[in-house]
């Protein structure tokens, strides 16, 4: 009986471990994602700053 009990112990504790390992998984992919977004809209902000910069420097600029 009580090896049985140990045994059920056991695996709740591996089952808790699984999904706080799950969970640590899912926050890891959404910041992976938040940074992704991130990087994309610095590359366009640059993008458009150096666009900005050409067209200035030629004398005009367009808004």
């Amino acid at each position: 009986m009580e090896r049985k009990e140990k045994m059920e112990k056991r695996k709740e504790k591996m089952e808790k471990r699984k999904e706080k390992m799950e969970k640590r998984k899912e926050k890891m992919e959404k910041r992976k994602e938040k940074m992704e977004k991130r990087k994309e809209k610095m590359e366009k902000r640059k993008e458009k700053m150096e666009k900005r910069k050409g067209e200035r420097w030629m004398g005009y600029s367009v808004t």
